[in-house]
């Protein structure tokens, strides 16, 4: 079984980032459509292509933000149920510092976001 590294993790939050940030603004240049059922009744619907975009990464980073204090929560109960075991002090270290860097880049990339205006 392949092990993802850390360096893979970062790789592929960069891109996504790159891809939202991109998406964004080719979105920008998007006609209003109507899209869903509009329980309100008249043009109440309309979005734009950059607000799905905008909700979309919204949503991702509410995801994020959670996962990654789940898996602090994880690493937390490893740590104080390891006994001693090296092994599994090691293991809880580990998902700790990737939590960490994960929410580290997830913060960057909103920070970045917002600076952009997007």
């Amino acid at each position: 079984m392949k092990r993802i590294t850390l360096s893979k993790i970062a790789t592929a939050t960069f891109i996504a980032a790159i891809f939202a940030t991109l998406s964004t603004k080719i979105a920008h240049a998007e006609a209003t459509v109507q899209v869903g059922i509009c329980l309100g009744g008249g043009n109440t619907c309309q979005y734009n292509y950059s607000t799905y975009v905008h909700d979309f990464y919204i949503y991702s980073l509410r995801l994020g933000l959670a996962l990654s204090g789940v898996m602090i929560m994880y690493s937390g109960f490893i740590y104080l149920t390891s006994q001693g075991d090296t092994t599994k002090l090691n293991k809880a270290k580990e998902i700790f510092t990737g939590a960490i860097v994960g929410l580290f880049l997830l913060m960057s990339v909103y920070a970045i976001l917002q600076f952009l205006g997007l």
